[in-house]
């Protein structure tokens, strides 16, 4: 009997065992990959909604131009809110098409898509055991792009409000100095963390329908929402100025 009770002990340690190993690895050495795993439908919607809700927690790193410029920046999001960070473009619409925007309502584009990983950075280096499994804080990472914002608005003020483009290449290197275009469009209202500001926003390039204040689809007499319009290019009727396309999946 005491042999039985021995062996049928040991098993169980061997699975206690298996059960902690295989945990602790999912945990500790497989958490950032599964988080950073990111779903897309056929149109390219996001569907990994716990990581847009968790990524706007974590201050996301800068984009700076060749010249020093400040693109793409993160600041403290109003109290209250679930996201502790809200993603800001102090240049505007100067070179929106590059940099992109970050928006839990909307694909990442651009810079922003690309170097998606490096802005997130990484969770800060583990100092013990226990903190593989802690959540940890993360340190983003600074991207610099060789878009020269002095050549940049010169690009822009010598289309004079004309639809085009201009772009301007270092013969050498084949660095991108210049990607100017017009139509363009502000990222800082798709970037905002509130639902209403960001989907008018997207609304004004076109795309989705339009929503009143308490975030509910606008109606017309007959029940039906009211499509977007799109004001921002007078020259061409119809146009629509280079944005982000489709929207992120929030069920």
């Amino acid at each position: 009997m005491d042999r039985r009770i021995r062996q049928i002990a040991g098993l169980i340690t061997m699975l206690l065992l298996a059960v902690t190993i295989s945990a602790g690895r999912v945990q500790g050495v497989l958490s950032e990959q599964i988080s950073n795993f990111q779903p897309t439908s056929a149109n390219g919607t996001a569907r990994n909604i716990f990581r847009i809700f968790q990524e706007c927690r974590w201050r996301r790193g800068p984009i700076l131009s060749i010249d020093g410029e400040t693109l793409a920046d993160t600041k403290p999001a109003p109290k209250g809110h679930h996201c502790l960070y809200e993603r800001t473009y102090p240049s505007g619409d100067l070179a929106a098409a590059v940099v992109g925007q970050w928006s839990l309502y909307f694909p990442t584009s651009g810079i922003e898509a690309e170097y998606n990983s490096q802005l997130d950075g990484g969770p800060a280096p583990a100092k013990s055991i226990s903190d593989l499994f802690r959540s940890r804080p993360r340190i983003g990472n600074t991207v610099v792009s060789t878009i020269d914002t002095r050549l940049q608005k010169v690009a822009v003020d010598a289309l004079a409000g004309r639809r085009g483009g201009v772009v301007a290449m270092n013969p050498k290197t084949g660095a991108v100095l210049v990607a100017a275009s017009v139509p363009s469009y502000d990222p800082n209202p798709l970037a905002s963390n509130d639902r209403v500001t960001a989907e008018n926003a997207e609304c004004k390039l076109g795309n989705g329908d339009e929503l009143d204040a308490n975030g509910n689809l606008k109606k017309d007499a007959s029940g039906n929402s009211i499509p977007c319009r799109n004001p921002q290019n007078p020259l061409v009727s119809g146009s629509k100025p280079t944005g982000p396309q489709g929207r992120r999946s929030r069920s």
